[in-house]
């Protein structure tokens, strides 16, 4: 069962009850998801961090939040002998936090590195599209107006699209 929370729908309010009524079952198959987050959010609340706080505040233990957002969906998607977890030859994001109710990471480790410290990037940002991948846009461009769409970046760095008929 994935419970979802994001920018569009915020339902986990709601969901949690489903957890809190299993407790007496196996609840090892409950994921948290989000249905995306806008970069906006993104900047302001977070990503699954900010997911897995919600959890917390909504009465979801800490260690069973953080479950639901790694080990639970590496497995789901059999993904658990790669990610999910920390052991050897495994891929991991850290986030290193305060505690575990409040989850802004004050470290943040990439494949052994640090990446980030205090909310400031410590490592070169991902580069802009070059030439030939900016010119392929607007050719896709072209063709949704041709169809009579746009497609917006509220911020291209992130390299979110936002897809808006105008039919």
């Amino acid at each position: 069962m994935m419970l979802r929370h994001g920018s569009i729908r915020q339902d986990l309010p709601h969901l949690a009850e489903a957890v809190h009524r299993a407790k007496a079952f196996d609840t090892s198959r409950i994921m948290l998801v989000t249905d995306g987050i806008f970069p906006d959010h993104l900047i302001s609340w977070g990503n699954m961090n900010w997911v897995v706080a919600e959890a917390v505040k909504e009465g979801i233990d800490p260690v069973r939040a953080i479950q639901m957002a790694t080990i639970i969906p590496a497995r789901y998607f059999r993904l658990d002998h790669l990610l999910g977890g920390i052991a050897p030859g495994r891929m991991a994001h850290l986030l290193v936090v305060d505690s575990l109710e409040k989850t802004t990471p004050g470290l943040v480790l990439s494949r052994g590195a640090i990446v980030a410290e205090n909310g400031v990037l410590s490592v070169a940002p991902f580069p802009t599209p070059e030439a030939d991948m900016v010119q392929e846009i607007k050719t896709f461009h072209g063709m949704l107006a041709d169809a009579g769409c746009t497609l917006t970046y509220p911020l291209r760095t992130l390299g979110f699209l936002t897809f808006t008929s105008v039919l």
